[in-house]
């Protein structure tokens, strides 16, 4: 699944999402914006934080025209990764009808640059196997193939802002990691590619992995060390991944499970035995090294949510992640009178991460003298019998769980909510909420509930 941009964003232009998403998939063009489907990794941060509401998953209906339109300019526009200049006419153009014809055949960005994939004419299919080009001084990762590829004459120009190279349109963003300026680059004028013999490839955003937990055959959690530059919110989530010796690395979009302040980072993964990523990294050992990028983001975060009394964070299975940092962070009951944080798994093994943080809590550096009386974890199980069982969106509309806990029921001017689970929890739990009331929030405009929908494959 991919996300797209429809019709209400042509002549509006709002950007509040651009600071959240992880890869930078957006294009902007004169008078409207797209997504990469291709760079797309369906966490769906973005969707909230859209003002004119014109962001949509593809699996709704009637869009594939529009997908079309964002798969055709998202190969001609200019990739943004920060918020620019609104139009000072946008609210007067948000829910205008029949803004479509506006959308023209030339709409481009105020620098033209080409098509991509761009390559050099003449250039080689294959490069012997470094993965590596040299580009006036720039280190390139070279595809095996040219297919599709639109060929070009690579002329020299400088970059616009300072951060990278720009040849012909080619954008060299030495920002991106995937990109490095080599010290002493080719000085060569009448060839602009070299080749570089063996060039070990570096990834600067690897991490070395500390421990591992395997807590049962189908889940496992890691703890790697954390990069300098990374400042993140408790509850947000980065893109984790294993260095490749050629070609681009498959990275993911993962939750950061430890707080803030931890000096470490922790993640919790599912298993998934022909998973492009997780076949791999649930075989990592401590001393190996894991990609982690230091963008971090995510809508499972304080300040998306109005001031309340009582938090509820509702997990399934590897969704616990985010509230395993949220549960130790010190602003969350500085906040909230009462956290319930909500665990179901099919069997018991699965539950048993939470439980293991449940138990450590009291023992918290930073929170230990909070959760006592305050902090409570009910968990049920949907497969394996044990002391609870039934999935909790049952257990909610049955009354079940309330009368478990002995709390009366969801409350608008009471309760905020964080959800993170499988697309069927994240779904059944909106239309309960939206049901009572609730209305969702996002980083741009807290609400009374927030969910997360990055998954991990």
């Amino acid at each position: 699944m991919t996300y797209a941009v429809i019709e209400n964003c042509i002549n509006c232009k709002f950007q509040d999402w651009v600071d959240v998403c992880p890869v930078g998939c957006f294009y902007e063009g004169d008078s409207f914006l797209v997504i990469h489907p291709d760079e797309c990794i369906d966490c769906g941060v973005c969707e909230p934080e859209c003002p004119a509401d014109a962001i949509r998953p593809d699996t709704e209906p009637g869009l594939d025209a529009w997908l079309a339109i964002n798969t055709k300019y998202a190969e001609l526009w200019l990739n943004i990764t920060e918020i620019g200049t609104v139009p000072s006419n946008a609210d007067d153009w948000n829910w205008k009808p029949g803004k479509a014809v506006l959308l023209a055949e030339g709409d481009s960005p105020l620098e033209p640059h080409a098509q991509k994939p761009v390559y050099p004419a003449g250039a080689p299919l294959e490069d012997g196997g470094t993965g590596i080009y040299e580009v006036d001084g720039a280190r390139v990762p070279f595809p095996k193939t040219c297919e599709g590829a639109q060929t070009v004459a690579l002329t020299p120009r400088e970059s616009r802002d300072g951060s990278g190279y720009e040849i012909d349109g080619l954008r060299i963003d030495t920002r991106d990691d995937e990109f490095s300026r080599v010290p002493g680059g080719s000085e060569r004028k009448d060839r602009h590619m070299t080749h570089i013999d063996a060039a070990p490839q570096q990834f600067p955003d690897s991490q070395t992995v500390l421990s591992v937990r395997h807590w049962d055959d189908r889940l496992f959690s890691f703890r790697v060390t954390r990069p300098r530059n990374l400042r993140f919110r408790s509850g947000e989530f980065v893109m984790i991944g294993l260095p490749e010796t050629s070609g681009k690395p498959i990275l993911r979009a993962y939750s950061i499970a430890s707080p803030f302040w931890d000096e470490e980072l922790e993640f919790y993964s599912i298993k998934v035995q022909d998973g492009p990523l997780t076949s791999r990294l649930q075989r990592i050992a401590p001393g190996d090294r894991v990609i982690v990028k230091t963008r971090s983001t995510g809508t499972l975060v304080l300040d998306a949510l109005l001031p309340g009394k009582r938090l509820w964070m509702i997990s399934t299975g590897t969704g616990v992640a985010p509230f395993a940092s949220l549960m130790r962070e010190p602003e969350t009951y500085s906040k909230f009178d009462r956290v319930i944080l909500t665990q179901t798994c099919r069997q018991r093994s699965e539950l048993a991460y939470g439980e293991d943080l449940a138990e450590g809590l009291p023992g918290d550096p930073l929170v230990g003298d909070e959760v006592a009386g305050r902090f409570v974890r009910y968990a049920t199980t949907t497969r394996e019998r044990s002391q609870r069982m039934g999935r909790i969106t049952t257990l909610i509309e049955t009354g079940e769980l309330f009368c478990d806990l002995g709390v009366s029921g969801f409350d608008p001017a009471v309760d905020r909510m964080m959800i993170c689970g499988s697309m069927g929890l994240n779904l059944d739990m909106k239309k309960i909420l939206d049901d009572r009331g609730f209305f969702e929030g996002a980083n741009s405009r807290p609400g009374q509930y927030v969910v997360e929908r990055a998954f991990v494959d």
